[in-house]
């Protein structure tokens, strides 16, 4: 018997796409913002401002592709699509539920029903806790909040590639990695931590960090507590205190409600070249699932499909739209779930042509916002979500194009309709020149193999090397 309770399994369809490729989350330091970081650490510590302005330049994707992102069934297909919805806590006090989407692979699947051997990979989740509060007239209120957000990391299906996180945790363990083995004598013979080989582990990410100026922040921070605590503990030390922060921890995979039941009913405890359940084996631990499901939109032919791969560009390419396309569409993955919101149709740009000029915007950056959803049902305060967002997407997005100075600031302008399930649509142009403009399609729905968090084996490595580098060679000198 299940610990928790299936209460909504929905049900539906995605798009054929392009080819996916891997591009992870990199930290690109100018030499100034390393002084400016020793400098203040030096004065007594780094203030939070002056991390934030230098993660938002340094945080970004690579360039050049690492490579095709694998998947079963491969990308130019329609696929089924799933939420599961599960009440975890249920009192006086608080109601808690956790949502898991995930993508179907294997059997087939109808409005009249889905085959017992179809597969359901777990993609993501979300927890919402629901409080009983009072307003101001002394009227009962529920007050829901999103308390945490995690991507699944997976490895390759097809089992063709080596893959590895590269969570900010990843990369400070790995760092250690390095020095205990060059402690030993053994330089050559380290190949990464066993906790982040995904042939080995399904690892929960927090959707944080498909954020790039989060995760360059953490290891900014990181690499800031060695300038002076280093001297007096040793590296290793002042990286380890570093790592007990909360922003760069992460929870274990048995903290999730569904994976540890799920788990511990069926008696698999190992998530080497885990590859998700069947339908057959959820139903066998929360026998509702048939009373419970909605399978309306699973029909192909109910929904109008969309083929990409004639619409957007392939992707794979090394020049600036697409880099900055794929920034976006993880983002706003990213900033959709901090803010509540299920899906956003907007329109942005620092060019200040579009608004009169400085004098014509508060901030540089001019946002026009479409159509928009929110996570909970009947959400009054969803428009607010939506300003929330808008500030966000100035301060982690903008902040790192707009300077003020007009002659170092990147003129881009892009239009987005962003899905936290299903498919984001990026389109780019630069220096109002929207005759040039591309556009770019992600498939919000396989994250948990195409994050930013992801990355094969060689360049992982080579990523916390890198790393270990700015440490040894900027911070710790003076």
């Amino acid at each position: 018997m299940a610990e928790i309770t299936l209460t909504k399994a929905i049900f539906g369809m995605g798009n054929q796409n392009h080819t996916h490729v891997h591009r992870h989350n990199i930290l690109d330091m100018s030499t100034m913002n390393i002084d400016t970081i020793k400098m203040e650490q030096h004065q007594g510590g780094v203030t939070p401002n002056t991390l934030n302005v230098i993660a938002a330049q340094s945080g970004g994707l690579t360039t050049r592709p690492s490579g095709a992102v694998n998947i079963e069934d491969d990308w130019n297909i329609r696929r089924g699509l799933g939420m599961l919805t599960f009440l975890i806590t249920n009192n006086s006090i608080e109601q808690a539920e956790l949502a898991v989407l995930g993508y179907m692979t294997g059997g087939q699947a109808s409005h009249e029903g889905i085959e017992p051997q179809t597969m359901f990979v777990p993609v993501r989740c979300w927890d919402t806790r629901t409080t009983q509060k009072f307003d101001n007239m002394g009227l009962p209120m529920a007050s829901t909040v999103i308390t945490g957000s995690h991507q699944f990391l997976m490895g390759d299906p097809t089992g063709r590639d080596e893959l590895k996180s590269v969570r900010p945790l990843d990369m400070a363990q790995e760092v250690l990695g390095y020095m205990a083995s060059s402690a030993d004598g053994m330089n050559d013979g380290f190949d990464g931590i066993l906790a982040a080989d995904l042939r080995q582990n399904v690892v929960m990410s927090k959707t944080d960090n498909l954020n790039p100026t989060h995760h360059a922040r953490e290891l900014l921070k990181i690499a800031a507590a060695t300038t002076t605590e280093g001297q007096y503990t040793g590296i290793a030390n002042a990286i380890g205190d570093a790592m007990v922060g909360p922003g760069i921890g992460e929870a274990p995979l048995t903290s999730n409600d569904f994976f540890k039941t799920m788990m511990s009913v069926n008696g698999s405890f190992s998530m080497a070249n885990f590859m998700g359940w069947s339908m057959a084996e959820i139903m066998s631990v929360f026998t509702n699932l048939p009373d419970v499901m909605n399978i309306t939109l699973l029909d192909p032919n109910a929904t109008v499909g969309v083929d990409n791969t004639l619409i957007s560009h392939e992707h794979g390419g090394a020049n600036s739209y697409e880099t900055i396309a794929a920034e976006l569409a993880y983002l706003t993955v990213h900033m959709l779930i901090r803010c509540g919101m299920t899906h956003l149709v907007f329109s942005a740009t620092n060019n200040p042509h579009h608004f009169s000029g400085m004098e014509g915007s508060d901030s540089g950056v001019e946002i026009v916002t479409g159509t928009f959803g929110s996570v909970l049902d009947h959400d009054e305060y969803a428009i607010n979500r939506v300003e929330r967002f808008k500030e966000m997407l100035r301060g982690l997005f903008f902040s790192k194009y707009s300077t003020q100075f007009a002659h170092t600031s990147t003129i881009i302008s892009v239009q987005v309709s962003c899905h936290l399930f299903g498919e984001t649509d990026v389109t780019v142009f630069f220096n109002g020149e929207e005759n040039k403009q591309r556009k770019y399609t992600n498939a919000t729905y396989a994250v948990n193999r195409t994050s930013t968090n992801i990355t094969n084996s060689a360049d992982g490595l080579h990523e916390a090397q890198n790393f270990m580098t700015n440490i040894t060679e900027y911070f710790t000198k003076n």
